[in-house]
């Protein structure tokens, strides 16, 4: 066989990348913590799942900024 990099399909479909590194982009890393909220990956899932993946990710940030204010409104009052 040998060592095979790269992005690989294989018979039945099933597609794994292979000998490569890869790497997270900061947008990615936001839209990872954003998602990381049970109740935030939740309404994904099932409200926005036909949605494209910008716009899940927008979704996802202004969902996740939501939280975090709801969690931190009563110091904020």
């Amino acid at each position: 066989m040998g060592n095979h990099t790269g992005i690989n399909r294989s018979l039945d479909g099933h597609v794994s990348i292979a000998g490569v590194q890869v790497r997270t982009t900061a947008r990615g890393h936001e839209f990872i913590a954003a998602i990381e909220k049970d109740n935030v990956w939740e309404v994904i899932k099932t409200e926005f799942k036909e949605e494209s993946l910008d716009t899940i990710f927008t979704i996802s940030k202004q969902l996740a900024v939501n939280y975090a204010k709801e969690k931190l409104g009563k110091y904020l009052e």
